[in-house]
């Protein structure tokens, strides 16, 4: 064989070597990244108008926080009152979780008109980036390999919540949830992680496995569901939701019959759900003796 053709052999051969090792290490990089709960979370929100034509009300902002096992860029909408405040006021807060498209219906229902003048609130709508969830597995009985790997957006949205409540006359006795689908299910983890802060939670159209039922005694909670829904099924909630309101859990159930999956759905976000909301209120904690 000419050197030349020897040296094209080997050229050749040592492209292949480096490929291959380059190849190796990204995949052993994303196998680690996988096993230790720590994926690269590198892409931004799922969408840019959580809210549609509403989020032009909205600010946008994001914040650096820790959420779990990754430090979270984390983007997030952000509503408040018209001034002037009144000297001394403050306003309760509504955490609106989206579904997994990124879609905060509730949003929406909050800036309408009768409910700036009813029930005037903070409203908190944090995004999350594709790869990661709100709270997981715990709301099937198994739990799910795919979930279980998804870093948890619940603890970086509550970290910049914690840090709004620094900075804004928030009313820490009237913080709320509401979620449907991926968000109902986060506001059945936002319960069970940080049932202490939340004076109510909406879970619509998510779920949690009915023998963890017990996470939910000490909340009050309303969960509504499609009676046809054939993305979550309505299982996820009615089960649970059984449960829970046999350990005397303060919960309230709804089923709809003929809906299916279907978060836009005004019934999901009418005045009685709006009025039982904001009529919770976190009790002050007990003093020391």
């Amino acid at each position: 064989m000419a050197a030349n053709a020897k040296s094209q052999v080997f050229f050749w051969l040592m492209v292949v070597v480096i490929v291959g090792a380059v190849g190796g290490v990204m995949f052993l990089g994303q196998q680690q990244g996988v096993m230790s709960g720590r994926p690269d979370i590198s892409g931004g929100p799922r969408t840019d108008a959580p809210m549609g034509a509403y989020t032009r009300y909205f600010e946008k902002k994001s914040a650096k926080v820790p959420s779990g096992v990754v430090n979270l860029d984390l983007t997030y909408h952000w509503y408040a009152p018209s001034k002037p405040w009144p000297q001394g006021i403050k306003f309760p807060l509504v955490m609106v979780l989206h579904g997994a498209p990124g879609n905060a219906y509730a949003a929406q229902y909050l800036l309408q008109r009768e409910m700036l003048i009813n029930f005037p609130a903070f409203v908190f709508v944090p995004v999350l980036p594709w790869g990661m969830t709100w709270y997981e597995p715990s709301s099937s009985p198994q739990g799910n390999d795919y979930d279980k790997q998804r870093p948890k957006g619940l603890p970086g949205a509550m970290a910049v919540l914690e840090k709004i409540m620094q900075e804004y006359p928030v009313d820490t006795s009237r913080i709320y949830v509401i979620g449907c689908s991926e968000g109902g299910t986060g506001a059945f983890g936002a319960v069970k992680e940080y049932g202490d802060k939340i004076a109510a939670s909406v879970a619509i159209s998510g779920g949690w496995a009915p023998q963890h039922a017990a996470y939910f005694k000490k909340t009050p909670m309303l969960v509504m569901h499609g009676a046809v829904d054939s993305v979550i099924p309505v299982v996820r909630s009615r089960d649970v939701s059984v449960a829970a309101r046999r350990l005397g859990a303060p919960l309230d159930y709804i089923e709809f019959p003929g809906m299916d999956h279907n978060c836009p759905a005004p019934q999901l976000y009418g005045p009685t759900v709006w009025r039982w909301m904001f009529s919770k209120k976190k009790p002050p904690a007990p003093q020391p003796q």
